[in-house]
């Protein structure tokens, strides 16, 4: 019964954590594959970056940067709490046009 409440409160947990969406976009207009969909990572609650920056240049190809978005999901969630926050993913979307 303890870790049934345990799981269930680490759901609740989870859910009301505030996954959430940051857009950056330079029109209106939708482009429906993005250009880059990948994760990018953190350590150490977030403080030290471990992928390499990304690049718009290199990822647009000559083209205009459209919509730049990031991520935290459930699942990049889940995987914080697994590592004790010292892994922290989101997912990042690049558009361009």
């Amino acid at each position: 019964m303890r870790l049934l409440r345990c799981g269930s409160l680490i759901l609740a947990v989870g859910f009301g954590a505030g996954c959430c969406t940051i857009q950056f976009s330079e029109s209106d207009s939708y482009q429906e594959a993005a250009t880059i969909d990948t994760w990018y990572s953190g350590i150490a609650l977030g403080l030290v970056e471990w992928s390499d920056p990304i690049d718009l240049d290199k990822a647009c190809r000559n083209k205009k940067l459209q919509t730049f978005t990031s991520e935290q999901t459930l699942g990049s969630f889940i995987i914080e709490g697994a590592t004790f926050r010292m892994w922290t993913p989101i997912d990042v979307s690049i558009y361009c046009k």
